[in-house]
């Protein structure tokens, strides 16, 4: 329903049949009197709902749900969600930590999209690059509960915001990759190759570095090894994968090691 917001009494009727929180747009109609009483001047009465809308947006805690019904709603658009997205990914997400957190993200969600506010992200456009697949997985999901919820039109914003809450499971469960890093004598470029793994890639545990000679007595020497990264081709095969890159491990070289991680994972 669109208000007219220079008419106080089409504003009183769309208050009437509007879903608010009575608490919040009290405490809204009593800063604006007090505002009102400060300055010596009488505000519009849209004001109010203005400032309504604001503190609806925002995260406030210590404000819970008027309803059992409103919670109920909360909690299950919040599991459903984490559903969908496990079902798209293939990934188990399920845990009450984000069950928590994502459900405090969602309860002031829910009033944005009943009450039409839009948030700017302002990491928008890094998390569609950083995490895109997981970004595309969310909107599908969120497409497949605003038809089943009535929900209005959940735009990236706040696509993106929920699309954090799943990257970050993803971040704190990535699996770890044993891996060796071998140069021909295992010193200096080698050193320098470490720095930039390290630097690029937070799920490789670097176990040792080596030397081409001492391959296969490191092999023995760690069982655990999952993946071999080298500056030269081995001289024989071996049991665990091998990525061939330079020293300075340049962007062609990031790509070929970021595939053979995916794999790995």
């Amino acid at each position: 329903m669109a208000v007219d917001k220079t008419n106080d009494h089409a504003l009183d009727e769309y208050l009437k049949v509007s879903s608010l929180d009575d608490r919040l747009f009290g405490v809204s109609e009593q800063v604006i009197k007090n505002t009102e009483d400060y300055i010596s001047v009488k505000l519009s009465k849209i004001e109010g709902y203005y400032l309504y809308q604001y503190l609806v947006s925002s995260r406030i805690d210590g404000f819970v749900p008027n309803t059992v019904a409103e919670h109920s709603k909360v909690q299950v658009v919040t599991n459903d969600l984490i559903s969908a997205v496990e079902s798209l990914t293939n990934k188990h997400f399920h845990n009450s930590d984000l069950v928590n957190r994502l459900s405090e993200h969602i309860r002031p969600m829910l009033n944005r999209l009943d009450n039409h506010i839009n948030i700017n992200n302002n990491l928008l456009d890094q998390i569609k690059i950083e995490y895109s697949a997981m970004f595309q997985a969310v909107k599908r999901a969120i497409k497949q509960l605003a038809s089943k919820y009535n929900l209005s039109e959940v735009d990236d914003n706040e696509i993106g915001f929920l699309t954090l809450y799943f990257a970050s499971e993803l971040e704190k469960h990535k699996k770890h990759i044993d891996t060796l890093i071998m140069c021909t004598t295992g010193i200096g470029t080698s050193e320098l190759l470490k720095s930039k793994i390290i630097a690029n890639f937070s799920n490789l545990n670097i176990v040792d570095v080596i030397s081409t000679a001492s391959l296969d007595e490191a092999l023995r020497r760690y069982p655990q090894i999952q993946l071999v990264i080298s500056t030269v081709r081995p001289l024989h095969a071996v049991s665990v994968p091998v990525v061939v890159v330079s020293a300075m491990l340049n962007m062609e070289d990031r790509k070929k090691l970021n595939e053979e991680v995916k794999h790995l994972q």
